[in-house]
């Protein structure tokens, strides 16, 4: 498939009008890794960015 294909899909299919909060690859909805919908993961990684950033 091409690198676009799932883009160009969700772009332009009626199918998936208004869908929202979904992950897709290949056309298809997806789970997505059990690494990206851990919260406190995510709270140390945006912590991170911020300590990098030295933003507050």
């Amino acid at each position: 498939m091409s690198g676009a294909s799932t883009t160009c899909y969700l772009a332009l299919n009626p199918k998936v009008k208004g869908v929202s909060g979904e992950y897709f690859v290949d056309n298809n909805v997806a789970k997505a890794n059990r690494k990206a919908r851990d919260a406190e993961l995510a709270k140390k990684l945006w912590e991170c960015g911020m300590e990098l950033t030295k933003s507050k």
